[in-house]
C-alpha cells in the first residue's frame, strides 16, 4: 500500500480505501510463502525468498521516502507544517470554534492535531452565500445556532480578509500570521450557517440571505434585511427541509409603532398556495407559524410600503409534547 503512494484530498496518505483488497492479499501471502518454501523444488524456495527480500527492501525504501516527506532537515514537519503553525496560534486564543475558509483539508488536519476545538470549513455554494461544511463529523455542527461565542477564522495570506463573507469580515480582527495563513478573531458570534430549515436536531437558524432564500432590500453586517421601501413580498425561502414538526419564528423591527406591518405566510413551494399565515406586528416583534415535517413548504414575508421593516433572523424549534420532551 505504501508503494501505491495513493493520496486523496489532503497531503495525508489515504490508504484506508485499499484495505478491503489489501487485507485478503496479506493473509493469503502469509499462507503462501511457508507453503512455497517447504516445496522440494529449489526454484520455488528461491523465488519465495527473493520475493520476501524484495518486499522488505521496498517497504523500507518507501518508508524512507515517506519519512523524508514529513520530516525536514531542520527538524520541522513537512506535510502538516502549516496546520501545526495554525494550531499553535489557536491554542493561545480563548475560542472553541475555528472556521477555516475554503480549505477542508486544513480543517480536518487541524481537527486531528487539536481535538479540543471544533474546526469547520466555510465553503461557497455556486451562486449562493458561503456556508459551514463538515466531513467525518456531526452534520448538526453545520447549524449556525450553535455558534454563539467569538470564533477564530483562518484564511490564506494570498486571499486575505477580502475572501471572507461580508458579515465575518466586518467583525474580524487580525490576531496573527503564519507562513501561509492569516488568523483572525470575531468580536461576537460569527453569524455563519450551513443548513437551511431544520434537517437535523431540535433547533436551527436561517438568515434572510441564507442559501436559496430570495429577498428584496439591503443586508446589513448583522445579516438582517432592510426591506425594500416599496413593500410587497420582501422575503421568501425555497422548499425547506424539515425533519419534524417545528415552530418557525421570524423577528423584525419597524419604524411603525402600532398595528401590523405585513403578513408572515407558509406556502406550498411550487404552487404558492397559502397554507397558513399570521400578521407581523409593528415595532420590535416576532411572528410564529407551525411547519409540519416535509420538504415542499416555504415561508414568505409581505410588508406594507414605507414601514421601515428590518427583518431577521428566522428561528426553527422542534415542537414539544405535553411533558415538555422533544419529539
Amino acid at each position: 500500500m505504501l508503494a501505491t503512494n495513493a493520496r486523496y484530498g489532503d497531503p495525508y496518505f489515504e490508504y484506508r480505501y485499499h484495505l478491503i483488497g489489501a487485507i485478503p492479499l496479506i493473509l493469503l501471502a502469509a499462507y503462501a510463502v511457508p507453503a512455497l518454501t517447504r516445496r522440494p523444488r529449489r526454484l520455488c524456495r528461491a523465488a519465495a525468498s527473493a520475493g520476501l527480500a524484495f518486499a522488505v527492501v521496498l517497504a523500507v525504501a518507501v518508508d524512507a521516502f515517506a519519512v523524508r516527506a514529513i520530516w525536514k532537515p531542520d527538524g520541522s514537519f513537512g506535510v502538516n507544517t502549516a496546520q501545526r503553525e495554525i494550531c499553535n496560534v489557536i491554542r493561545g486564543m480563548d475560542v472553541q470554534d475555528v472556521l477555516v475558509m475554503k480549505d477542508s483539508g486544513t480543517a480536518e488536519i487541524c481537527a486531528a492535531l487539536d481535538p479540543e476545538r471544533r474546526y469547520m470549513t466555510i465553503l461557497y455554494v455556486e451562486g449562493q452565500q458561503p456556508g459551514l461544511k463538515t466531513w467525518d463529523g456531526y452534520q448538526a455542527d453545520n447549524e449556525g445556532i450553535f455558534y454563539t461565542e467569538p470564533a477564530a477564522v483562518v484564511c490564506t495570506l494570498a486571499e486575505g480578509k477580502e475572501s471572507l463573507p461580508y458579515y465575518l469580515a466586518a467583525q474580524c480582527t487580525e490576531v496573527a500570521r503564519t507562513a501561509e495563513h492569516l488568523i483572525l478573531r470575531t468580536a461576537g458570534a460569527p453569524l455563519v450557517d450551513g443548513l437551511v430549515g431544520l434537517p437535523y436536531g431540535t433547533e436551527g437558524i436561517d438568515y434572510p440571505d441564507s442559501n436559496w432564500y430570495s429577498q428584496r432590500g439591503k443586508m446589513d453586517e448583522k445579516r438582517r434585511l432592510h426591506a425594500d421601501p416599496a413593500g410587497g413580498e420582501v422575503l421568501r425561502s425555497a422548499a425547506l427541509n424539515i425533519h419534524t414538526d417545528v415552530r418557525v419564528t421570524l423577528f423584525s423591527q419597524s419604524g411603525k409603532e402600532s398595528g401590523t406591518i405585513g403578513t408572515f405566510r407558509l406556502l406550498e413551494d411550487e404552487s404558492g398556495k397559502v397554507i397558513a399565515e399570521c400578521p407581523m406586528p409593528a415595532g420590535e416583534a416576532e411572528a410564529t407559524l407551525r411547519i409540519p415535517a416535509g420538504r415542499d413548504l416555504a415561508i414568505s414575508l409581505e410588508v406594507e410600503p414605507n414601514c421601515g421593516a428590518v427583518v431577521g433572523p428566522i428561528y426553527f424549534e422542534a415542537e414539544t409534547d405535553e411533558a415538555g420532551l422533544r419529539q
